[in-house]
């Protein structure tokens, strides 16, 4: 078995746990690759997350409210106008 050979070859607990890790990750493509539904729905769920993401970082924006605060700040300052 591929388990048995891979921890033979790996050293220390972290090789030992990578290891299981990526057995259990194979394990669940290959179960997702026999039934069409499964990788339907887990492609789906990528998608999801992919669109949440990038609503965040859509949200979030170039400029936060942080920086054009410092920024008008400052300008201010230049000008001599008392900040408030």
């Amino acid at each position: 078995r591929r388990r048995a050979a891979n921890l033979a070859r790996t050293t220390g607990m972290v090789g030992v746990v990578r290891d299981i890790v990526e057995e259990l990750l194979r394990n669940f493509t290959e179960r997702l690759l026999l039934h069409d539904a499964f990788l339907w729905v887990f492609y789906g769920h990528l998608c999801v997350l992919y669109v949440i993401a990038s609503s965040c970082y859509a949200q979030t924006g170039v400029t936060s409210s942080t920086t054009l605060d410092i920024d008008l700040h400052s300008k201010q300052a230049l000008r001599g106008i008392p900040p408030g």
